[in-house]
């Protein structure tokens, strides 16, 4: 009989799951309201102490990291965006259009990301899977 893939982790308590897949609701309905992606990820900084030793506490870094990108990047892309529309200079138009089309994919693309994030994510906690926090897929 080979050893389980979780065989380190110790048995979670059922809340445990319940509260990450509160986490994944709220990420979800993010997608609509963004205020619940802010509630989704502080719930996530205050509960993920209560799964450390299981596989449920990477399922929260999973989340937190997905915060992060994907509220860094969109910043990064309007701050670009802001800078490109500030070139006046006719010479220097390729670089501004290019600008502005990097920045609306630094914003576009990862709401993409998030999505499918939080819908794999879910789905592999629904069963019993793990999730790599660190990959980007």
């Amino acid at each position: 009989m080979q050893p389980s893939a979780y065989s380190n982790y110790c048995t979670p308590p059922d809340y445990v799951k319940r509260s990450i897949t509160t986490t994944y609701v709220l990420y979800l309905v993010a997608i609509f309201v963004w205020l619940f992606l802010i509630v989704g990820v502080i719930w996530a900084y205050r509960k993920r102490r209560e799964a450390v030793g299981t596989m449920y506490y990477d399922h929260y870094q999973y989340l937190i990291i997905t915060f992060w990108y994907t509220f860094l990047l969109p910043i990064a892309g309007f701050m670009l965006f802001m800078l490109s529309m500030m070139i006046e200079d006719k010479k220097w138009q390729v670089i501004e259009m290019g600008g502005a089309m990097l920045s609306m994919a630094m914003m576009i693309i990862p709401l993409i990301w998030f999505i499918y994030r939080s819908i794999a994510g879910w789905l592999k906690l629904q069963s019993g899977q793990n999730v790599s926090p660190t990959s980007l897929f």
